[in-house]
């Protein structure tokens, strides 16, 4: 059961990472539409709802990079 678990955290996290950048592509495309449903909004201010979370996202796959690699452990080139 443990060994199960194991196995199954990653393919969640690599699974939410997918959703949340194929998320990110669909509201980007909305973009144009949005602003024109909100005319007194500056294009800048409606163009941030596709720019705050992506930079979130890249916080934070940097941020569980390292913790990951080192969980998974690195691999050497063999000389």
């Amino acid at each position: 059961m443990m060994e199960q678990n194991k196995n199954l955290i990653p393919k969640i996290s690599l699974l939410s990472t997918c959703l949340v950048s194929a998320s990110m592509n669909a509201v980007t495309g909305m973009v144009p539409e949005m602003a024109k449903a909100f005319p007194d909004v500056q294009l800048s201010t409606v163009e941030m709802i596709a720019t705050i979370p992506s930079l979130f996202q890249m916080v934070g796959v940097l941020s569980i990079t390292v913790p990951v690699a080192e969980l998974a452990g690195i691999k050497q080139a063999k000389k």
